[in-house]
């Protein structure tokens, strides 16, 4: 009877864990293509998938490790703003992907959301930045003539010290990290920082073209968000 019962017990467990597992899947083939014309984000998934990644939720990232400090290249900008670090603060991680990503340089694609394993493509209900999601977006660079599919994890996102970090996935063209920092400095004065720790493959790349260009494309992001900041309204 006890046997029978443990028994019980652990096949209801096994398939607890099972429907866990499978609830958490959301294979690439799902991805409604009609939605995302940018070929480049079709690469980008062309090539996970050659890696054995079929799933996003199987996706990994490529966080930047103090450890391996040496190993990797830094870019950091700093920008001053003219808006309180509050409401900084509910612009980055409110407006909707789509409204960031876009411009001569980015185009925003479709994030995938881990928490509520769900895509949600342009145009769609978005209720802010949450870690876990995985940004895709393309990027133009010298006039067009170089075109890149790109994506990272919002991998944290701190409130109360007005920091996020984003992380770039595997199997892409660079590893590392992005931190963002908002710093009070007066009453409606911001001290943005924007710190990439960085490397791929490519010693030449990284030394000598990575940080002109990511200059050019995170200031483009920046801007397309200090612009929205006179018609934006936080939600209650």
């Amino acid at each position: 009877m006890i046997f029978t019962s443990k028994k019980r017990f652990t096949s209801t467990l096994l398939l607890l864990i099972i429907g866990l597992v499978l609830s958490a899947q959301m294979p690439i083939e799902k991805l409604d293509l009609k939605k995302v014309p940018q070929k480049t984000i079709r690469q980008f998934l062309v090539k996970q998938r050659l890696h054995g990644i079929d799933d996003f939720f199987d996706m990994h990232t490529t966080c930047y490790r103090p450890a391996d400090s040496l190993q990797y290249f830094v870019h950091q900008a700093e920008y001053h703003v003219s808006l309180g670090v509050d409401k900084l603060w509910d612009l980055y991680t409110l407006l909707s992907p789509k409204q960031v990503y876009v411009g001569r340089r980015i185009e925003f694609g479709f994030l995938y959301a881990k928490d509520s394993n769900q895509l949600i493509y342009p145009g769609d209900q978005y209720t802010g930045l949450a870690e876990g999601q995985i940004q895709f977006f393309s990027l133009r660079l010298l006039w067009g003539l170089i075109k890149l599919g790109l994506a990272q994890e919002i991998t944290g996102i701190n409130p109360d010290q007005h920091t996020l970090q984003y992380c770039y996935l595997k199997h892409g063209k660079s590893e590392g990290s992005q931190d963002i920092e908002f710093i009070e400095i007066a009453k409606n004065k911001t001290l943005i920082r924007h710190t990439t720790h960085y490397r791929s493959e490519s010693a030449f790349r990284d030394r000598y073209l990575y940080g002109f260009f990511h200059a050019l494309s995170i200031r483009e992001l920046h801007r397309n968000i200090w612009r929205q900041a006179e018609f934006f309204s936080t939600p209650h």
